[in-house]
C-alpha cells in the first residue's frame, strides 16, 4: 500500500527513494523478526542490482533492523540531456527481506534469475519507452507521490535516458521542520504521475459511499442530471488555465484536454475506467446512494465523440422542456460495467443492455452533432431502428429472445400497456451554443396551450424548434443505414440479421431488406415533418428544401398517420405560388403509395393567407 515504485520480480522489490521518513505504525508492520537476521554488516560490499537495471558493487552503509531497511551506496555513471556523463554516488534504501531474497535466490538459481531479469527488463524498457522526454525540463517542477501516498511539488535535478531514471528532490515536513529529500524513480512511473494525477481517494467528489451500491440489472442503471454535472464539475475543479484540464492529455495525439472539448472516450480514460476498476462496477454504481432514483425514464442515444459538456447541456435543457423533474436517463458508458462488458452485452443486439432499457423507458432521446455522426454509427441506428419499427408494427418478435423484446413488440398503448417509445433529437449549433430540440409531439406545457386555445401549442412547439440547425436536418432527409460504420464489423452484421428478424446472426446480411428500408425512410419524413415549417418560412432554402422534404414523406410508405401543423405561419398567397416545392406538392399528393395512410390532417389555425392553397393530401 506504500509506494508504486516496487518492482515485479523479487530481486527488484525496494523503495526507489532515499532518506524516506515512514510512519511508526508503517514501520511496525515491516519489522524483521530476529529468525530472519541477515548476513550482512555496515561496511559490506555486495553485487547489487541498481534502479537502471545494472549489476554494481554497492556499499551497506548502515542497517536498520526495527525499520527493515538498509541503505546502500553505488557509484553509477549518468547523463543528462545535455549529452554531459555524471560520476556519483547513488544512495537507495533498501528492504532487507527484499534484498536477502534476491541474493539467495540469484545464487541458488542463477539461470531463473537471468531469465526473470531478462523479463522484467523487456518490461521496463518497453514502459520506459511509452514516456516522452520532451515534458522534461531539469530543474522544472513536476507532481511526485512520496512512499506515504502524499503528493508534493518536487525539483527535476537530473534526467537519464540510457538508464530510463531520474532524480527529484522535494521537502518533507516533519517536526515541525522542513527536509530535503531525493528520490530516484523509472521515468515512465514520474510519466504516469504527471498524467495521472487522481489517486483513488480523490474521487470522493463524485462518489457518496465508501463501496459501490450494486445494481444486478443494468437496465436500472439511469444516470442523473445531477450526477452528470457533478462530473462537469469534477473536471472544471481541475483546472488551473482557462479550460485546460491540469495534466490531462489525449491517449492518441497527446493534445491537453478542455472541458469544452473533452468527449466521452476522454471520460472513460480518466474518470470512469480508473474508478470503477478496483470493484469492477459501472459508474452509476459508484456514484449512487440510492438505487431506486437512478431508474431511468428516457434512453439516450448518441456518439461517444461528441463533447461531454455539449451532451449534458442537452440533457438539461429535454429534462426542462419535458418538465421531468429528478429523473434518471440511461446513458451506456455510465450503466454497462466497463470491466466486465461481456456481462452486459450479448453477441444478439435484441438481448443486449440497450434493448433491455428501451424496453423499460418511456422515450429515446437521440443526441446530433453538427455531422449527424449517430446515423453514421451502427449501434446508433440500431437504437433508432428498434423505436421506428416498433411504432409502425413491424419489430420482429422471435420465440428464442428475451422478454424486453416482446415488452417492446407489445407497447402500443392499450389496455394497461406502454405506449410505444417517443423519439426526441437535440443537438448544440456551433453558432450559438443553445441546445435546439425536436420533440415527438406536445410537451406538458404545449398540452395546456394547445386546450386553451386550438393552435397555440402546436405554434409555440414550432417556435421552439426553429433553432434547429437546418443543415443538421438536410443531412437526415436521406438516411440509409447500411452505410453505418461499427468498431467491429461483426456487430454491424448482427445488428442488421437482428433487425431484419433473422435468426443466423452472424450471416451475412441483406441491405435491402425490408426493415431496413422501413427504418430509413422512417426516420428521414420525421426530420422532414420536423422541418416542414421552417423548409416554408425560408426563403434561402425552401425551394430545395421543400422538395427533399416532399420527396422524403413520399418514400415512407409504411406510415399510418400524417399531421401537419402549420398553425401560425403567415405568408401571402403570392410567396406561396412561387415555391417550387408548394407546387410538386400540390401535382403529386403525400405519399405516392397510401395502403398503410389512414389518417391525414393539417392543422392551419391562425394562418391569414394559407388558406388559400389546396392540400392535395
Amino acid at each position: 500500500s506504500h509506494p508504486p515504485y516496487v518492482f515485479r520480480a523479487p530481486f527488484y522489490a525496494y523503495l526507489s527513494c532515499t532518506l524516506c521518513d515512514r510512519s511508526s505504525d508503517c514501520a511496525k508492520k515491516s519489522r524483521m523478526s530476529s529468525e530472519h537476521r541477515p548476513p550482512f554488516q555496515e561496511g559490506d560490499q555486495i553485487s547489487y542490482k541498481s534502479i537502471s537495471g545494472r549489476q554494481v558493487k554497492a556499499t551497506i552503509e548502515s542497517i536498520h533492523h526495527d525499520y527493515n531497511t538498509c541503505s546502500l551506496r553505488y557509484k553509477e555513471t549518468s547523463t543528462d540531456l545535455e549529452g554531459k556523463k555524471h560520476k556519483r554516488d547513488r544512495f537507495e534504501l533498501v528492504k532487507l527481506d527484499a534484498l536477502c531474497l534476491s541474493v539467495q535466490q540469484a545464487a541458488a538459481v542463477p539461470e531463473r534469475a537471468e531469465a526473470e531479469e531478462n523479463l522484467v527488463m523487456e518490461d521496463w524498457k518497453r514502459e520506459t519507452a511509452d514516456a516522452p522526454l520532451d515534458w522534461l525540463d531539469v530543474t522544472g517542477d513536476v507532481d511526485y507521490y512520496r512512499c506515504n501516498g502524499e503528493r508534493v511539488r518536487a525539483r527535476l535535478a537530473s534526467v537519464h535516458p540510457e538508464e530510463g531514471t531520474c532524480q527529484v528532490f522535494y521537502d518533507a515536513q516533519r517536526g515541525g521542520s522542513s527536509h530535503r529529500r531525493s528520490a530516484v524513480l523509472p521515468l515512465a512511473d514520474l510519466w504516469r504521475m504527471q498524467q495521472q494525477r487522481l489517486l483513488p481517494q480523490r474521487y470522493s467528489e463524485l462518489t457518496s459511499r465508501a463501496r459501490p451500491l450494486v445494481i444486478e440489472a443494468v437496465e436500472r442503471r439511469g444516470i442523473t442530471v445531477d450526477q452528470l454535472a457533478s462530473l462537469l464539475s469534477f473536471m472544471k475543479n481541475r483546472c488551473s488555465v482557462e479550460d485546460v484540464i491540469d495534466g490531462w492529455s489525449c491517449s492518441r495525439s497527446g493534445e491537453a484536454l478542455r472541458v469544452s472539448t473533452i468527449n466521452l472516450y476522454q471520460v472513460c480514460d480518466w474518470i470512469i475506467n480508473p474508478l470503477t476498476k478496483p470493484s469492477r462496477c459501472s459508474y452509476v454504481e459508484a456514484v449512487t446512494n440510492a438505487a431506486d432514483s437512478q431508474i431511468p425514464k428516457w434512453f439516450i442515444s448518441h456518439w461517444w465523440g461528441e463533447a461531454v459538456c455539449n451532451f449534458i447541456k442537452c440533457l438539461q435543457k429535454h429534462s426542462s422542456v419535458r418538465t421531468l423533474q429528478a429523473i434518471a436517463y440511461w446513458v451506456c458508458a455510465y450503466a454497462n460495467r466497463q470491466h466486465e462488458l461481456g456481462q452486459d452485452l450479448a453477441s444478439d443486439p435484441m438481448e443486449s443492455s440497450f434493448l433491455k432499457a428501451m424496453a423499460s423507458c418511456d422515450g429515446v432521446m437521440l443526441v446530433l452533432d453538427s455531422q449527424a455522426t449517430p446515423f453514421k454509427r451502427i449501434w446508433c441506428c440500431f437504437e433508432e431502428g428498434v423505436v421506428t419499427l416498433a411504432d409502425r408494427g413491424r419489430l420482429p418478435s422471435r420465440k428464442a429472445s428475451g422478454p424486453a423484446l416482446q415488452k417492446l413488440v407489445d407497447r402500443d398503448g392499450r389496455e394497461g400497456r406502454l405506449s410505444p417509445l417517443l423519439l426526441d433529437i437535440a443537438t448544440v449549433p456551433p453558432e450559438n451554443k443553445e441546445v435546439a430540440l425536436l420533440t415527438e409531439g406536445l410537451t406538458q406545457e404545449e398540452r395546456k396551450d394547445e386546450q386553451k386555445e386550438p393552435g397555440r401549442g402546436w405554434r409555440s412547439k414550432s417556435e421552439r424548434e426553429e433553432t434547429f440547425p437546418i443543415n443538421v436536418v438536410e443531412s437526415c432527409l436521406v438516411i440509409d443505414i447500411g452505410e453505418a460504420e461499427a468498431s467491429e464489423d461483426i456487430d454491424k452484421t448482427r445488428i442488421l440479421n437482428a433487425l431484419a428478424g433473422r435468426l443466423e446472426l452472424d450471416d451475412k446480411s441483406n441491405l435491402s431488406h425490408e426493415n431496413h428500408e422501413t427504418i430509413n425512410q422512417a426516420l428521414s419524413s420525421m426530420f422532414g415533418i420536423a422541418i416542414l415549417r421552417r423548409a416554408i418560412q425560408n426563403k434561402s432554402h425552401s425551394t430545395k428544401l421543400l422538395l427533399n422534404v416532399a420527396e422524403a414523406l413520399r418514400r415512407d410508405y409504411t406510415r399510418t398517420m400524417l399531421r401537419l401543423h402549420l398553425s401560425g405561419l403567415d405568408m401571402a398567397p403570392e410567396d406561396l405560388e412561387g415555391r417550387a416545392g408548394v407546387s410538386t406538392w400540390r401535382r403529386n399528393g403525400l405519399p405516392h403509395q397510401r395502403k398503410h395512410l389512414n389518417s391525414q390532417s393539417l392543422s392551419i389555425f391562425s394562418c391569414m393567407h394559407i388558406c388559400s392553397l389546396r392540400s392535395s393530401a
